[in-house]
């Protein structure tokens, strides 16, 4: 049978092996196993993966199926599925000479490519497959670099911007096995580069200086890998000025000053920042408005509303414990599961670039790339404060029934401090009043006196002696780090505190207000808000600590 693809043909095999007594049915199976792990798009040619092969598992191919995958290898016409054969084998049992056939087959398949087919992404693989195979074996290294070395020279004058920087990627120790052709060809590849910067096509520039710097890598030729790193950067702030579009400036820019921390070059980095402001603005001037309609479950309002009402004269626990009743605060596990929701859907455009947040005195926040503590700082800050904000349509309606007060808030946190109250009453009345700047700034400085006075009352340190053996206050973050008061407010409130207040990947709120970085102009109600409420969480857990509330009256869970 002739089959126009693997899919295809490992389709067929299984159709085959049903007819087949057991034994060869095994056998057809686990082939069409093999062949459809290998299976890439519609081409249906084999992808090559990373060392060893993903997906394979050697132990579903006992010692008796060799002879038949031998049988395969030496009968498969198809380069490359003849090559997948053989590296199977390989991983399997470990047999050098069908791992130098493979590394063969991939050669083969890399030098009868068309490099301008449009259909090549599973092509760019193979010689990197072959690279690996010859540095792992030990084997034809010379002849491996000669090959890879001819494969740049026939991709650097067309528009195949991958491939040469694929090559040199996995291959640039082969390359550089000889030196003098090597160096001959970085000369080569420069030189386009700097006809494509020419030309204006910053793409096809970067794509080249990034084989030249690998090639540079495997000759172990340092400044000179360098010199093209730096270049790269230059070539992104190139294009960032160049773009008339606000959103690609800013996208491209920001890479930019990323490059430029990365290699050090802090000048660089602080020169972009007026540019990375104005393409801020213009970014955001081009956004589209999108408008809509929501229903509002008038009737939840007016039953929390109802509730706090009903708790009039029995001390300050229904305004300290609103935040937790409305949800803002929440238990960690539940904003873990939030972010791991948002990061399997996000929409099409903003899965293009990360989200970046310009500060007013142009520093740049990127979104973090990868999993961890940050990428969890910043989904809990924006989440924190988005509920916090949409709170005050809960407390529009508190107001209307004359529960929420500058007032009543006052004397709830009178019941935790005398001295906080009075602090607090002017920021109070700004917040009411829709000052949310004047509010936060009010606010914070009270906030650290809280969680300092918590760690005062459970026996954490809050402060220490200066090398002049004078005494200075432990800022927020040293009192929070500390295991009596992460216990007397719980862990989970201590890391949402931490990363709203406190983390550069959040709003860090804390340090900008002490940093004098806030601005009028970009401090709302989530802001204000959140920090409220923070109070409030921390007042709660003191008056818990003191004696002075039952563990009973703070919310169930925490």
């Amino acid at each position: 049978m002739v089959f126009a693809d693997l899919g295809s043909f490992a389709a067929g095999l299984r159709q085959v092996s049903e007819a087949c007594p057991s034994g060869a049915r095994e056998l057809l199976q686990l082939d069409a196993s093999l062949c459809s792990l290998w299976l890439v798009g519609p081409s249906g040619r084999a992808f090559a993966g990373i060392y060893p092969l993903e997906g394979f598992e050697p132990g579903a191919y006992p010692d008796s199926t060799k002879p038949y995958f031998e049988q395969r290898a030496d009968m498969t016409a198809n380069p490359f599925a003849r090559a997948r054969y053989h590296e199977a084998i390989w991983t399997r049992w470990q047999d050098h000479t069908h791992a130098w056939a493979a590394q063969a087959d991939y050669l083969e398949i890399a030098q009868a490519t068309d490099l301008e087919a449009d259909d090549l992404v599973d092509v760019f693989d193979m010689p990197a497959r072959a690279a690996q195979l010859a540095l792992h074996l030990k084997h034809d290294r010379e002849a491996t670099g000669a090959v890879l070395r001819s494969e740049i020279r026939r991709s650097v004058g067309l528009s195949t911007i991958g491939y040469p920087c694929a090559v040199a990627e996995h291959g640039g120790q082969l390359i550089a096995l000889d030196p003098t052709d090597a160096r001959g060809l970085i000369a080569e590849i420069d030189a386009e580069a700097k006809s494509s910067r020419e030309a204006g096509d910053f793409l096809r520039e970067r794509g080249l200086l990034d084989a030249c710097a690998e090639i540079a890598e495997g000759l172990n030729d340092k400044p000179l890998a360098r010199e093209f790193r730096v270049r790269h950067a230059r070539s992104l702030e190139a294009q960032g000025h160049e773009d008339e579009s606000g959103t690609g400036a800013l996208f491209v820019l920001t890479e930019a000053a990323e490059e430029y921390k990365n290699l050090g070059l802090g000048d660089d980095a602080q020169r972009l920042k007026a540019h990375l402001i104005e393409a801020s603005l213009k970014s955001e001037a081009e956004m589209v408005t999108i408008s809509g309609q929501v229903e509002i479950p008038i009737a939840e309002f007016e039953a929390t509303a109802r509730k706090l009402r009903a708790w009039d004269g029995e001390g300050p626990g229904p305004i300290l414990s609103l935040p937790f009743e409305l949800g803002v605060w929440r238990p960690m596990a539940q904003l873990v599961a939030g972010q791991k929701k948002e990061e399997g859907g996000h929409g099409v455009v903003l899965s293009l670039f990360r989200h970046i947040q310009i500060a007013h005195d142009g520093r740049n926040q990127p979104e973090p790339e990868d999993e961890g503590p940050a990428r969890l700082d910043s989904y809990i800050s924006r989440t924190i404060c988005g509920d916090a904000s949409l709170s005050q349509a809960y407390l529009r309606c508190l107001r209307g029934h004359g529960s929420w007060t500058v007032l009543r808030v006052a004397a709830a946190l009178h019941g935790v401090d005398a001295e906080l109250a009075g602090a607090m009453l002017p920021g109070l009345r700004a917040f009411e009043a829709g000052d949310h700047w004047t509010a936060l700034h009010l606010f914070i400085p009270q906030l650290e006196r809280l969680v300092r006075e918590l760690g005062r009352t459970v026996g954490a340190t809050i402060s220490s002696y200066t090398k002049e053996n004078g005494l200075r206050w432990a800022d927020m973050s040293e009192v929070l780090a500390q295991d009596q008061v992460r216990t007397a407010m719980t862990e989970d409130l201590a890391k949402e505190l931490e990363a709203i207040f406190l983390s550069r990947f959040g709003a860090n709120l804390r340090n900008n207000f002490a940093h004098g970085a806030l601005e009028r102009a970009n401090i709302g109600n989530s802001q204000s808000t959140v920090t409220l409420y923070a109070i409030f969480a921390v007042g709660l857990y003191l008056m818990i600590a003191r004696g002075q509330a039952k563990f009973e009256d703070a919310p169930a869970g925490r």
